[in-house]
């Protein structure tokens, strides 16, 4: 957004003059030429108001000068600037007259300097209306020329030289007022934990950990330049950010369906609950819980129209995840060319600031959680494995019993093995059923529905995974869709 009106075209350089003047609000001129709002006038003040009549003389018999309402509130929201003279358009005479200075709005009271935004409960209004808006941050003027800017960029040597050099081709930003308003949004946020938290427990029957609230005000406080970034890259929040939104718990469900369905494909594993949502091949990202009754240590992803297989270990928390994605997106971009990356940089290198801002927050929000590392453990046929108790036996995991057992499992040789993981569980011994029962829904046929739904919820309940055991029942029922939209 620009800090000044564009220029009439007509308006000669008396026009800009006359546009470019800065009174303060408390002074303005009624049509009789005195001034109104302050009973006494300085004679620097005198001079100023009949350098201002003789340019509004200039003017009125050519064009008329009008400045936008958005355009003065645009230069009111910079770095506390004063605001601009409205001037009213009035008709260019059609007889020669003697030429009359423009008329001004009524006096109004100059406007004390903004304080600081303060913290908004959280039973007020909801939205990004209940804070000061972030708008104001950066300004649409480049430090750089564009064609400069490519010209450095052809000369890089590695793509740091050119982040570098793109960082001068940005809007520059307003990192103070950018801090408090992201600081606002991140408190209402940890308010608004614990009613998450709660929605949770209740309706999956699984326990939040405290950086999902860091990662949803992440997504509330961007600005518009980094929602472009966004865009491009193609991420938004899924089921459990959109719950920390105004009105995000309050949507109505529709009648049949159950709101662990939202977000959720047809081959994700019930361990996988969805934080945010991709733009290609169904990408999706979510928390993974071992343990309904623990913490999730590890964020997963998956492809569903893609490989479908799960990924995760990578990271604890989501913004890391974010930021890798951010970085090689300006990878692609730079192996395109200089024009590629510096597009890409002026929406990606924004997003990053931001995302480096709120990266100690999450970390501070898994200390206090005691989050406990990711356990390894071996990857199955689909990817991202179980987490198995000792207690629970032989779950078949080697990569070359993996190997063997698939191309089985491909070509329809599924009974030998069902009925192998059946023994194991009268025995008491469930871990092979549930390393099964994710490969037997990995592969997805119709055939073997009906077994891959008892292996499972019967291992999820024999290890005390009820939550699981439910979440997979849901999914069962409605495996027919591929993804719904439970919310009307």
């Amino acid at each position: 957004m620009s800090g000044k009106a564009a220029p009439s075209r007509r308006g000669s350089k008396a026009n800009v003059q006359a546009q470019g003047e800065s009174v303060a609000p408390a002074v303005t001129e009624t049509s009789s030429g005195r001034k109104a709002g302050s009973r006494k006038e300085t004679p620097s003040q005198r001079g100023a108001a009949t350098s201002r009549r003789a340019a509004s003389s200039r003017v009125a018999a050519s064009s008329p000068v009008a400045t936008s309402p958005v355009a003065s509130r645009a230069t009111r929201s910079r770095a506390g600037a004063k605001p601009s003279v409205e001037r009213a358009p009035e008709k260019a005479p059609t007889t020669p007259v003697r030429a009359t200075p423009v008329r001004a709005p009524a006096a109004r009271k100059a406007a004390p300097a903004k304080a600081p935004a303060q913290k908004v409960a959280p039973s007020a209004r909801g939205g990004r209306q209940d804070f000061e808006g972030p708008l104001a941050w950066r300004s649409n003027r480049p430090a750089r020329p564009v064609a400069e800017t490519l010209t450095a960029l052809e000369n890089a040597r590695s793509i740091e030289e050119a982040i570098a050099v793109a960082q001068l081709a940005l809007p520059k930003a307003d990192l103070p007022r950018a801090s408090a308003w992201r600081q606002q949004v991140l408190d209402r946020a940890r308010e608004r934990f614990y009613v998450v938290e709660a929605h949770l427990k209740e309706s999956f029957g699984l326990s939040l950990p405290r950086h999902v609230a860091v990662a949803a005000a992440f997504f509330q406080a961007c600005d518009e330049h980094e929602q472009k970034g966004l865009v491009r890259l193609g991420r938004r929040p899924g089921l459990v950010l959109r719950w920390f939104e105004e009105g995000g718990l309050a949507r109505p469900i529709r009648s049949g369906l159950d709101e662990r369905l939202q977000d959720r494909y047809r081959r994700d594993p019930a361990e996988f609950v969805t934080l945010m949502i991709g733009n290609i091949d169904g990408l999706h990202y979510g928390l993974w819980f071992d343990e309904p009754s623990s913490l999730p240590t590890t964020i997963a992803r998956t492809y569903a129209f893609g490989s479908g297989e799960v990924i995760g270990g990578e990271f604890q928390t989501l913004l890391p995840a974010l930021r890798l994605d951010v970085q090689e997106g300006l990878r692609a971009g730079w192996e395109i060319g200089p024009a590629e990356f510096l597009d890409r940089a002026r929406k990606y290198l924004p997003l990053t600031e931001a995302i480096d801002w709120f990266l100690p927050h999450e970390e501070a929000a898994v200390a206090e959680d005691k989050l406990p590392s990711f356990v390894k453990r071996p990857d199955i046929n689909g990817g991202l494995g179980p987490l198995l108790p000792r207690t629970a036996g032989d779950g078949a995991t080697h990569p070359k019993e993996c190997e063997s057992r698939w191309a089985a499992l491909q070509a329809g040789k599924t009974e030998a093995y069902i009925s192998e993981a059946r023994r194991g569980l009268v025995s008491g011994k469930s871990a092979f059923a549930l390393v099964l029962g994710r490969e037997l829904l990995f592969l997805g046929d119709d055939a073997t529905r009906s077994a891959t739904l008892q292996l499972l919820t019967d291992a999820y309940e024999r290890m005390g995974r009820k939550a699981l055991a439910a979440i997979t029942r849901v999914v069962h029922a409605h495996r027919d869709a591929e993804v719904l939209d439970v919310y009307e």
